[in-house]
């Protein structure tokens, strides 16, 4: 990964400074709402009812969505 990095074929983006080091529900949503803002289409592979990402995935405006699994 490191190499791919420095060649300029890996782009790593996060909205987290460098000391949050674990998932909790609260990054978790983080990401993905920063993840949806960067996206110009997002695929969802499956969001389960009332879970985080169907609920975030009913809030996006303006961009296409894909839902591999319903």
């Amino acid at each position: 990964m490191i190499a791919a990095v420095d060649a300029g074929r890996l782009l790593i983006v996060t909205p987290f400074v460098n000391s949050v080091k674990r998932v909790s529900a609260e990054t978790a949503e983080k990401r993905n709402r920063f993840m949806f803002e960067l996206a110009d289409e997002i695929a969802i592979g499956y969001a389960g009812k009332g879970g985080m990402l169907e609920r975030l995935v009913a809030e996006v405006k303006g961009k296409k969505v894909i839902r591999i699994q319903e």
